[in-house]
């Protein structure tokens, strides 16, 4: 019985903690690894044949006659071990009895796996094979192996019990390898190649682990960059304002300093030149447009980039003491730095990071085509790493295609024979007319290529695509490896020509690749910077909401100018940005029109009550709404919110003040992340210069900028341990004030996460808000008000051939694994984008509700379930392979919407036309589709794969339906589907 560390994130609070883990076959980390990518690589057919055949080609050399020592890097299952081993078998006849001449007691094959769980699958795969004599498989990193010569082993080990007793006492170590090795096999790549530690594990092999002389399998590992034309870049990069809204002006036009009174101005905004039909959301994603162009053209006239404050850093504090303004600086965040060129000459670059994507999809789909031919951009010698801060300038791409670019593909090419072995092929490899067209084939040079090269390169090593004897082998789409893409940096697109050379630049770390385009390119942008305004008034100082949770040491984040901003491709992923900009399109005037009519209801309600007591003879304050936006722990991209909260507010307040009625709202946004602080400080700001443009009035509206965490332990510090049943809120109460808690919990940063995430803790933190002792006697709304569970049956025929079972793998037994790797059961993914397996998803049922939860009424308090048949198509039953699983968002509860419908026209601005003109009508507007589409990120979902018996039984006894169940407690969902 042994234990290990585990890393579990919390459902409720989505905060991630480490439990002990006892036993070795049982451990909770399975379902980690069942979610991972080992099945999809060991079913990667042209990966596993490039690794056959460079083992048998290396090995074949005569130079490892004698018996050679072999290490094996981050093993995994150990199949590579085992390729190793095999092949000296077959080419030795006695491959123990040689080791024994040699005077060598460890086995040949070593094989090193840092996670225990797969250190043990490796184990049990190698003794299934009849293979534990000759490969031994150690669970530590490669730079913890201990390497001794065979007289230093055989003296460690004449007194075994001696030097373990040592060992424990910390006084020695015994050895794992009985030498240095031979040949090193490794496969540490991720989609950027270097993000698994490549290079720091090489160099320290190289130098460490390995004889000199030795070689590596690859030898070599080459990075292809080609320029392409793809708008989406365009919305995963930046912010994007649909259909380019004008800009409102902040004054007259003839430049005088007349002032327009709120009466003068549609919808409150003085002296604006804003449509009455424009939506908010678009207008806030103008001033996050603007904002974001300006701090780029701030940043590469500055020559550095603006600060980013990472999270806040005190907040467990005894004292609730956080960092108040712009968060700790934290420079590893800043993913897209302006800085001079390492040569010490020339302007600064703008780097940019990579991100993964399957580009072949997109390119099926006319969003993407390239503009240029491939280049190789740096190459890797594996045998001898560089060091890991390499430049590498003025890298030219010939134009091929004139069009509008937006970014650059990348990719990796492995050269897996050292140049040393190529001798050897005519003995091992297949010759080329045994491909299956090899008049399509280069005849030279005979090597041996794995490439991760987008389908558009074909089988070309010259162009950095596969080459050699895998031209026989088809590869089928793969989800451990996919292509990355990057922005061009600076300004969004580059007009190029047929016959043009584009500049690039790049450099690597030990850990990513970062390109950018040579400053010297011209760039052609389709953002322009705003105009310049007068700076707008103060916002008077209002407390923020609710102020017994505000005070206590955390200030308003100041409103800094647009010059401080970093950009915000610097410090939210794509999936994010995308997200921000609306997804589909109507995302945000969903929330417009919901969010529009709540505060609409909720204001009249409060004149009501106001106009109630003044009729009595007592005086009353200017009726208030509160407003609390949640969510920046569920994702630092919650800016849409509470600004969009702040724009509604305007428009409202700005009206209503103007016929005489005195209202105010106060809005309070929770962000962690130093940067979405000044964001959103920056952009409330420039709302309310819009708002109240050359007329310089008092602002009815104010923004608070606060950390999230400070404000939330705070806010249980002061929990309400009062009965429940006062959630039923009286009208004495609605009198009081009340606090309507924004989110957007529809998306979550972590890869990994599923639907239930971000509802849980959404919940979670409305619970804390709505029984804080600071809000006693207010009724407290939340938007939005309820959460379904959805699921749809669908075919996903690439993603369940990348998730088979195992057994016959390159002529190795690997169906010890299936336990563990979750190749027999029910495999449950997250997936944000599960269009992009293969890219042939279809959905075979209707969309179906599986669980209803109403956020708006009493706190969760318990197990709920629920459970649905989703019916299948005869014809397509056969096709069934998974349930797709997302939880979609009711803005408002059945009260609001009716609410709104007998509220008329007659009380104050109404939501924009283009806000309530979504695809649909008005009853579908109400809810927030998270389910599958077909765009590059979106919000999360979880796949629930069904088992091959599943499907097999299927296919004999006529089922044509799936039931799904689900039950939601608070360490998270329990799903389940069973055919019906």
């Amino acid at each position: 019985m042994s234990s290990m560390m585990v890393l579990h994130k919390n459902m409720k609070t989505g905060q991630d903690e480490w439990v002990v883990v006892e036993g070795e076959e049982e451990d909770d980390s399975r379902g980690l690894i069942a979610a991972s990518s080992y099945l999809d690589m060991l079913t990667d057919k042209k990966r596993n044949r490039a690794y056959r055949v460079a083992l048998e080609n290396v090995l074949a050399s005569p130079k490892y006659q004698h018996q050679p020592r072999i290490l094996d890097i981050g093993t995994g299952t150990g199949l590579l071990a085992l390729m190793a081993a095999q092949v000296l078998r077959k080419q030795r006849s006695s491959l123990q009895q040689q080791a024994q001449q040699h005077g060598e007691t460890s086995p040949p094959v070593v094989a090193c796996e840092l996670f225990p769980t797969m250190a043990r699958v490796a184990r049990r795969v190698v003794a299934k094979n009849g293979f534990q004599s000759e490969v031994s498989v150690i669970d530590k990193r490669s730079d913890e192996l201990v390497v001794c010569s065979a007289e230093e082993q055989r003296a460690s080990t004449s007194n075994q019990r001696e030097a373990k007793r040592r060992d424990k006492m910390g006084c020695s170590v015994l050895p794992d390898m009985a030498g240095k090795a031979d040949v090193i096999v490794t496969e540490i790549f991720d989609s950027a190649l270097l993000g698994e530690g490549l290079l720091p594990s090489m160099r320290h092999a190289a130098q460490h682990l390995m004889r000199e002389g030795g070689c590596v399998i690859p030898a070599r590992a080459t990075v292809w960059v080609q320029l392409v034309h793809c708008p989406a870049i365009l919305e995963w990069t930046s912010p994007v304002c649909p259909n380019k809204a004008p800009r409102p002006t902040t004054g007259p036009s003839d430049g005088s300093t007349a002032k327009r009174s709120r009466q003068d101005a549609p919808h409150g905004w003085g002296g604006g030149s804003m449509s009455a039909d424009l939506p908010r959301a678009q207008l806030v994603l103008r001033v996050l447009e603007d904002l974001n162009a300006a701090a780029v053209a701030a940043e590469l006239q500055r020559g550095a980039p603006a600060e980013i404050g990472g999270d806040d850093v005190g907040l467990g504090c005894d004292d609730g003491e956080g960092d108040e303004g712009e968060g700790c600086c934290d420079e590893d965040l800043y993913s897209e730095g302006s800085e001079g060129r390492e040569d010490g000459g020339g302007p600064a670059c703008r780097w940019q990071e990579l991100h993964e994507l399957h580009v072949d999809v997109v390119q099926a789909q006319s969003q993407l085509h390239p503009l240029s031919s491939p280049k190789p951009v740096m190459e890797f010698d594996l045998a001898k790493p560089p060091p890991g801060d390499q430049v590498f300038h003025d890298i030219k791409l010939p134009v091929t295609q004139t069009g509008s670019a937006h970014g650059f593909v990348l990719w990796w090419q492995l050269d897996m024979l050292p140049q040393q072995h190529l001798v050897h092929h005519s003995e091992v490899l297949p010759k080329a007319s045994e491909g299956p067209n090899p008049s399509a084939y280069p005849a030279a040079p005979r090597s041996l290529m794995l490439s991760t090269a987008p389908a558009w390169i074909g089988p070309d090593p010259g162009l950095g695509g596969d080459g050699g004897p895998l031209q026989g082998v088809a590869q089928e789409w793969r989800g451990h490896w996919a292509q990355c893409w990057s922005p061009l940096g600076g300004s969004p697109t580059l007009q190029v020509r047929a016959g043009q050379e584009v500049a690039l630049s790049a450099k690597h770390d030990d850990l990513s690749i970062q390109l950018a385009l040579t400053p010297s390119s011209t760039l052609v942008t389709e953002v322009t910077p705003p105009p310049s305004s007068p700076g707008a008034p103060s916002s008077g100082g209002l407390p923020s909401v609710p102020g017994a949770l505000a005070a206590g040491g955390e200030g308003d984040c100041g409103a800094p100018s647009h010059l401080s901003l970093p950009p915000m491709g610097a410090w939210l992923p794509p999936s994010a940005m995308q997200q921000l900009n609306g997804l589909q399109g109507s995302r945000w005037a969903f929330y417009e029109a919901s969010l529009h009519s709540v505060m609409l209801q909720t204001l009249k309600a409060l004149n009501a009550a106001r106009a109630k007591h003044e009729g009595q003879g007592s005086c009353q304050a200017a009726a208030a709404l509160e407003v609390v936006c949640l969510g920046s722990q569920i994702s630092p991209d919650q800016l849409m919110p509470p600004l969009l909260a702040a724009a509604c507010a305007h428009d409202i307040c700005g009206s209503l003040s103007a016929g005489g009625q005195a209202v105010e709202c106060k809005i309070t946004a929770l962000a962690d992340h130093g940067a979405a602080r000044k964001w959103l400080a920056a952009a409330g700001e420039k709302l309310e210069e819009w708002a109240l443009g050359a007329s310089r009035q008092q602002s009815h509206v104010t923004l608070h900028v606060l950390p999230e965490g400070s404000f939330m332990k705070r806010a249980r510090h002061h929990l309400r341990l009062a009965d429940q049943s006062q959630d039923v809120c009286t009208e004495q109460q609605q009198e009081q004030g009340t606090v309507l808690v924004l989110a957007d919990p529809s998306y979550h940063q972590g890869k990994g996460a599923v639907p239930c995430t971000h509802l849980l803790q959404f919940w979670s933190d409305l619970d804390v808000v709505r029984r804080s002792e600071a809000l006693k006697g207010r009724k407290v709304v939340s938007l939005p008000a309820r959460a379904v569970l959805r699921a749809v049956a669908v075919s996903l025929p690439h993603l369940a051939r990348t998730r088979l079972s195992l057994y016959q793998v390159e002529g190795c037994d690997l169906s010890a694994a299936n336990a563990v790797l979750g190749g027999d059961g029910l495999l449950e993914l997250s997936l944000g984008v599960p269009w992009q397996c293969g890219g042939e998803y279809t959905e075979l049922s209707s969309r179906s509700n599986l669980l209803t939860l109403d956020l708006s009424s009493a706190p969760f308090t318990g197990a709920q379930s629920g459970s649905v048949e989703l019916q299948v198509p005869p014809d397509a039953a056969s096709q069934l392979h998974a349930v797709v699983v997302w939880v979609d968002y009711e803005l408002q509860d059945a009260g609001q919407q009716q609410g709104a419908a007998e509220g008329g026209t007659g009380m104050g601005p109404q939501p924009s036309a283009a806000a309530t003109a979504v695809e649909g009508g008005a009853g579908c507007s109400n809810v927030v589709d998270n389910g599958p589409c077909s765009i590059a990120y979106s919000a999360t979902q979880t796949v629930l794969l069904l088992p091959q018996q599943q499907q097999q039984q299927q296919q004999q006894a006529c089922l044509y339906g799936v039931k799904v169940s689900a039950c939601l407690e608070e360490d998270g969902m329990k799903l389940s589907a069973d055919l019906v």
